[in-house]
């Protein structure tokens, strides 16, 4: 059993703080009750802070993509 984690943002006011640690607590807790395997966290920027999540619950990086742009005239 596999999960794919796409996106979690929050509001920049510190009246949010934890709060993304408060639902990664909650979906890790689901996961395993459920037997899921293994988690993949999809598309985390490398400046996210959300990415601070996934380093959390021993998260890893296993593959980068370069979003290349071109000026058109």
């Amino acid at each position: 059993k596999e999960l794919i984690v796409k996106t979690i943002a929050k509001h920049p006011s510190f009246r949010y703080n934890g709060l993304g640690t408060l639902l990664g607590n909650q979906f890790m807790k689901k996961a395993i009750e459920n037997k899921v395997e293994s988690i993949i966290h999809a598309f985390m920027h490398e400046s996210n802070t959300s990415k601070n999540l996934s380093q959390r619950f021993n998260g890893e990086c296993i593959r980068t993509y370069e979003l290349l742009s071109k000026l058109l005239d």
